[in-house]
């Protein structure tokens, strides 16, 4: 059967070893933020001391760049089972760009200043300098093959659901 989605713009985590998803896996193991695009599942209002808000689940469509393309997988009550609930979309690459662009100077931010700190010398704050700048290629690197292969992913998609 096929469905229609909306297609937005997500920040996503990268984790050791560059796998994608929406939640750090331990602070040993996050690599840096990237942006994807994501199926928008399904879209919840909810409320909380009279305010409003919404919750997307979502479904990324690469959590390993060596794999196929995740496809939605629902339940037999009709519950999307491998998707991801977010409370942030961008409905341009853009404006999540500026988001992921934040929360990796904070990452930077935080990953030399626990080494300064930890009072370790100048050559070991050098080393996180030079450790972060490869986990930003290794971001960079994965965000481009997801941006590749999502090019087919529009503004609504069809796609094949189970």
């Amino acid at each position: 059967m096929e469905q229609e989605y909306d297609v937005k713009y997500a920040v996503a985590v990268v984790n050791k070893p560059g796998k994608v998803s929406f939640y750090p896996q331990g602070e040993d193991r996050l690599v840096g933020y990237i942006v994807s695009k994501v199926l928008v599942i399904r879209e919840e209002e909810k409320y909380s001391k009279g305010v409003g808000y919404t919750v997307y689940d979502v479904l990324l469509p690469y959590v390993d760049i060596s794999n196929r393309r995740e496809e939605p997988i629902f339940s037999k009550e009709g519950n999307p089972v491998n998707t991801t609930r977010v409370y942030r979309l961008y409905d341009s690459y853009e404006e999540a760009a500026k988001e992921r662009d934040e929360l990796n100077k904070k990452l930077k931010f935080a990953t030399v200043s626990k080494k300064i700190y930890n009072g370790c010398s100048s050559k070991n704050v050098e080393n996180a300098f030079f450790d972060y700048n490869a986990q930003m290629k290794e971001c960079n690197n994965i965000e481009s093959v997801i941006k590749i292969r999502c090019e087919d992913l529009k503004t609504k998609s069809r796609v094949l659901t189970q």
